[in-house]
C-alpha cells in the first residue's frame, strides 16, 4: 500500500454556484434498481442536503427523508434520517461537535447511543443514501491526486479518502454536452481499499458515482438518459 506524499484536504472554491434539486437513477448490475431526489440549499451560516430515496431488492432501503447540515466551509454540524432497510425502520440523529460524532440509532423499537471519534472537516456519507456524495462534490472541486479528504460513514467510523486520479471527460446528454471532471478515489476502509469513480461538474455539482466492484452507479437524470 503506497503512502501519498501530498496530503491535504480540500477545500470548495468560493464562487462555486452548488445550489440546487436533482433526481438520479441507481443502478446494480447495468439494471435500473432505484432513484434518490437530492437538493442542496446555500443558508445564510451553511449548506444543507436535503433528500430521499427508494432502492428496490437486494439493496431494499427507502429513506424517507435525510437532512445533512454543514456550516459555510462543509465541515458538518448534524445529520437527520428516517427510513427502512430490508423492512426494518431505522432512524439516525447525529450531532458533530468537539472532534466526536454523536450518534442516536434507532432499530424497530431499540435505541442506541455511538460516538465515534472525527475530524472537524469531515464529509458525511451515510451508507443508505448516496445523493450524499454531492457534499463530498463539493470539496473535490480544486482537488488534486493525493489529496485525502476525511469520510464519516455514519453512523459506522471515519475514513480517508484519496484523490489517485483526476481527468477531464466529456457527456453527452439529449439537452446539452458539458465537460465534467472525473475522480478516481481509493476508500481506505477497515476491511480493505475500495476504488470509486466520482464525475462533476466544474462547479462541484454531483454528476455520476460508480463503484466498479460493487456493479453499483448512481447517475444524474440527464446523464442516466444519455448513456
Amino acid at each position: 500500500m503506497g503512502h501519498c506524499s501530498q496530503v491535504t484536504s480540500s477545500l470548495p472554491a468560493a464562487q462555486a454556484d452548488l445550489a440546487g434539486a436533482d433526481s438520479y437513477v441507481i443502478f446494480l448490475t447495468g439494471q435500473p434498481v432505484g432513484r434518490e431526489e437530492v437538493a442542496v440549499t446555500r443558508e445564510p451560516d451553511g449548506w444543507v442536503l436535503r433528500g430521499s430515496s427508494r432502492v428496490s431488492p437486494p439493496i431494499a432501503t427507502t429513506v424517507r427523508r435525510v437532512e445533512v447540515h454543514y456550516d459555510a466551509n462543509w465541515r458538518p454540524r448534524s445529520l437527520s434520517l428516517e427510513g427502512a432497510i430490508q423492512d426494518k425502520e431505522v432512524g439516525l440523529e447525529t450531532t458533530f461537535a468537539d472532534g466526536k460524532a454523536t450518534n442516536i440509532l434507532k432499530e424497530d423499537d431499540a435505541t442506541t447511543e455511538k460516538i465515534d471519534d472525527v475530524s472537524a472537516d469531515a464529509v458525511v456519507l451515510p451508507n443508505v443514501f448516496f445523493g450524499s456524495y454531492a457534499a463530498l462534490a463539493a470539496r473535490l472541486v480544486d482537488a488534486t491526486p493525493g489529496t485525502e479528504i476525511k469520510a464519516y460513514i455514519a453512523p459506522q467510523a471515519e475514513i480517508p479518502i484519496v484523490v489517485v486520479a483526476v481527468a477531464d471527460e466529456r457527456i453527452d446528454t439529449p439537452k446539452r454536452a458539458f465537460t465534467a471532471k472525473r475522480f478516481t478515489l481509493t476508500f481506505r476502509n477497515p476491511s480493505g481499499e475500495l476504488t470509486t469513480n466520482l464525475w462533476i461538474e466544474p462547479n462541484g455539482r454531483f454528476v455520476r458515482l460508480s463503484v466498479p466492484a460493487q456493479t453499483l452507479e448512481i447517475a444524474r437524470d440527464d446523464v442516466a438518459s444519455a448513456a
